[in-house]
C-alpha cells in the first residue's frame, strides 16, 4: 500500500515539474516573439528613412501612430505587449525601448538631420561647417510612440571648395 502511495505522489510531482517546465517554456518563447516585435518595429523605421535618404529627391514621408491615419500615411502599431515604447533617433541609428525590456537598434546606412528643414531656409548656401555645427544642437530625438514623425528628403545647395555650389539631397527627422 506504501508502494501505491509513493509511486502516486512521484507521479504527481513528475506531472507537476513537467507541467511548470512547459508554462516556463511557453513563457520564455513569449517573451522572445515580443523581443522580435520590437527589433522589427526599429528595423523598420530605419528601414523607412533609409528609402526615404536613398530617393535623391524632394519627399516627405509621415509615420503614424494612429490607425486612422493609416490610409494616408506609414502607420506603425504604438504598442507593443500593450505598452507604449520609446524611440530615440539619432543621425545614424534608430534605438527602440520598453521600461524592464532594454533597447533594441538599427543602424541607418546614411546620416540625417535630426530638425525641420525650415529651420534652415534662412541659409540660401550652406558651408559643411556650418550644417556641422547646426547638427551638433540636434544630436538625437527622443518620444513615446504616439508622436507622429517626419521623413523628409530636401535639396540644400552647399559651398564646397574652390567657391563652387553643390545642391545635395539630405534626409531630415523631426517631430509632426
Amino acid at each position: 500500500m506504501i508502494d501505491w502511495f509513493t509511486s502516486k505522489i512521484g507521479m504527481i510531482l513528475a506531472a507537476g515539474i513537467i507541467a511548470a517546465s512547459m508554462i516556463g517554456f511557453f513563457m520564455w518563447q513569449r517573451a522572445s516573439l515580443e523581443d522580435i516585435e520590437r527589433q522589427q518595429t526599429a528595423d523598420f523605421i530605419a528601414d523607412h528613412i533609409d528609402h526615404v535618404s536613398s530617393l535623391n529627391s524632394q519627399y516627405e514621408s509621415r509615420i503614424t501612430f494612429d490607425p486612422d491615419k493609416s490610409y494616408k500615411y506609414t502607420f506603425v502599431e504604438p504598442v507593443i505587449n500593450n505598452d507604449l515604447f520609446v524611440l530615440n533617433i539619432t543621425f545614424d541609428m534608430v534605438s527602440l525601448s520598453q521600461e524592464g525590456q532594454g533597447s533594441f537598434y538599427s543602424s541607418l546606412t546614411r546620416n540625417i538631420h535630426l530638425l525641420d528643414p525650415a529651420t534652415i531656409a534662412q541659409y540660401d548656401i550652406l558651408e559643411e561647417s556650418q550644417l556641422e555645427e547646426i547638427d551638433m544642437g540636434n544630436r538625437s530625438i527622443e518620444f513615446q510612440s504616439g508622436n507622429d514623425f517626419i521623413i523628409e528628403s530636401t535639396p540644400l545647395v552647399l559651398s564646397i571648395d574652390n567657391g563652387k555650389f553643390e545642391t545635395v539631397f539630405h534626409t531630415f527627422v523631426y517631430l509632426a
